[in-house]
């Protein structure tokens, strides 16, 4: 495999993670703390953020505030920081602007200089980014309006 084709595929696979995360995590977000009301445009969904009635004081006559329930909890997202990747290789052929390389060991147990020099180690680093900036400024939004 050439050795820009395994990185890509594995870096392709580490956004793939990443964009499930998110989108589990903002259905749940919707799903638990928002209510539907309807839409104006077919392609348009409207929520309104589920609260909760909190009465201030003892007496009937007391300040009663609605709050958020997405405001009152916290909200953990599951993100990946980094992916590391250890892969043992060996170089299966070489030319000018092409290298491939298969994690597979090389047939044979015999342990020459060649092979040596065409095997070695390859150490992968993906950071990923932070939580969806929007769901934040939801939460800052509504933590403001308690």
């Amino acid at each position: 495999m050439d050795i820009r084709d395994l990185i890509h595929s594995i870096g392709g696979a580490v956004q793939e993670t990443q964009r499930n995360l998110e989108q589990r995590y903002l259905g749940h977000f919707f799903e638990n703390y928002f209510e539907e009301v309807g839409s104006d445009k077919p392609d348009k969904v409207i929520y309104r953020p589920k609260t909760v009635e909190i009465r201030l004081g003892e007496s009937e006559e007391d300040r009663v505030i609605s709050a958020p329930i997405a405001a009152l909890v916290a909200n953990s997202n599951m993100n990946v920081d980094y992916v590391k990747v250890n892969l043992n290789i060996n170089v299966t052929d070489e030319q000018a602007n092409v290298l491939s390389v298969t994690a597979q060991p090389l047939d044979g147990t015999d342990d020459n200089d060649d092979e040596r020099r065409r095997s070695g180690e390859i150490e992968l680093m993906f950071k990923c980014r932070n939580s969806p900036e929007g769901v934040a400024r939801i939460e800052t939004y509504l933590d403001g309006t308690i």
